[in-house]
């Protein structure tokens, strides 16, 4: 598994700006954080829009800014790999005909395990059929995914994310 990057987009902002933002953005206007947050396709992971079907595979964002201390979130959300819950870790698993499957690992028994893929496909892998199991201490959240939006927009997700409740 290796996470996406945004290499192919024009970067605006670096980490450290991204981060400051982060840290220290107060005002922002909710709506456009909407559309930014649409824009980072967060809602495709984390959920968070009514009207959006998503397969939840990190944490839930509603009081997320109430939650985490300024540092915790701007960290989480620059760099994700820097601390990845267990649960929210990729899974990937090859199988004895060579066939490999990264989801997030839901039931692992003597007789099975089952992920469910980012395509949020259900895959049950009878223990027999596996070759390899490994968890890598990275996030399925791309690196830089900020760094494509300007000030403005980083501080309107920002609005958007303390507006959920």
């Amino acid at each position: 598994y290796t996470p996406v990057a945004w290499s192919n987009t024009k970067e605006i902002l670096n980490n450290e700006q991204v981060h400051e933002l982060v840290l220290r953005a107060t005002d922002g206007d909710v709506g456009r954080g909407r559309r930014v947050y649409l824009q980072a396709q967060c809602f495709s992971c984390h959920g968070g829009l009514q009207d959006k079907q998503a397969a939840v595979f990190g944490p839930d964002l509603v009081g997320v800014t109430k939650r985490l201390k300024p540092e915790e979130l701007a960290d989480a959300i620059v760099y994700p790999s820097k601390q990845v819950a267990e649960r929210f870790r990729p899974t990937t698993v090859a199988t004895t005909d060579g066939v490999v499957y990264t989801g997030v690992l839901t039931e692992r028994t003597d007789e099975r395990l089952v992920l469910v893929t980012l395509e949020n496909r259900v895959i049950r892998i009878p223990a027999a059929d596996i070759d390899e199991v490994s968890m890598p201490e990275t996030s399925f959240m791309p690196e830089k995914l900020l760094n494509r939006f300007n000030e403005t927009q980083v501080k309107d997700l920002l609005a958007f994310l303390r507006s959920l409740k």
